[in-house]
């Protein structure tokens, strides 16, 4: 088996990456019609009272402690849809932006190890970080973390602008990174602000911006396709540039063993 490039390490962050986007999107549309099933199974069982039971704790044993509640069914209803159309979507951008960041981490670091002059002459660590490294490839290991970690801090902008020597790529000339970045201040409006929009999120929007300060940022299931489908351009266009810029000879492979696959068979005859 021939050795894998580093065209192939990028490739590889870039389709799992993808393939855990899909996977979001899959799990997340499987809970979503569960919640639609269960408010019809709700309307089918003509009942007006429902009693759910659910683990309310733990026993001191360890095992759950099971409570229950009656529940109207229109309340009951009302439930299971603030569950499907608030709190799943909710949930799911969480994860849509974890997922992202770090596919972005894993990219930095990668690219950083293979050329740390690419991180720039600027870029400095303390004496007392430094004096931990116990080689030369521990110490680009301890820079390249630093970096992802300072990374991590910086607005949309300035993180688009440290990677694109990095990266060879502009993210501000990727339209779906500017959704991305949407999408990144509305989770960061839900974890810190209970999803009112303040001027930190219409600044970081700015143009995308979708709610002004003292309202609240809707986020319901269309909002999370929506934002889905552009993390999955946003993938393909950043992958696309890189494979550009660094050759992937086992994509390349996929490539051509998909269209032979998809050929058809030349030696098959009709049978009269």
């Amino acid at each position: 088996m021939e050795q894998k490039t580093f065209g192939d390490e990028l490739w590889e962050i870039c389709r799992q990456h993808f393939i855990r986007i899909i996977q979001l999107g899959e799990l997340g549309q499987l809970a979503f019609s569960s919640f639609e099933k269960t408010i019809t199974a709700i309307d089918e069982k003509d009942s007006e009272e429902f009693r759910v039971h659910y683990p309310i704790g733990l026993n001191q044993d360890g095992t759950p402690l099971i409570g229950d509640k009656s529940y109207a069914a229109d309340d009951l209803k009302r439930a299971y849809t603030h569950l499907s159309n608030t709190e799943l979507p909710i949930t799911l951008i969480y994860h849509l932006v974890t997922h992202t960041e770090a596919w972005f981490s894993d990219l930095v670091r990668a690219i950083a190890a293979k050329y740390p002059k690419k991180i720039g002459p600027k870029k400095q660590i303390a004496i007392s970080t430094a004096l931990q490294a116990t080689s030369i490839q521990s110490l680009r290991i301890l820079a390249t973390d630093h970096l992802v970690r300072d990374l991590t801090y910086k607005s949309p902008q300035d993180f688009a602008e440290t990677v694109t020597p990095l990266f060879g790529i502009n993210l501000l000339e990727i339209p779906p990174y500017h959704k991305f970045v949407e999408l990144k201040a509305t989770r960061d409006i839900y974890v810190h602000n209970r999803g009112i929009a303040n001027d930190v999120y219409v600044r970081k929007a700015n143009h995308f911006a979708r709610s002004k300060p003292g309202e609240l940022l809707i986020v319901n299931n269309q909002y999370f396709l929506d934002n889905y489908e552009a993390v999955l351009r946003l993938n393909e266009a950043v992958g696309d540039s890189l494979l550009a810029k660094w050759a992937s000879p086992l994509f390349e492979q996929i490539q051509r063993e998909d269209r032979e696959s998809q050929r058809p068979d030349d030696t098959a005859t009709n049978t009269p």
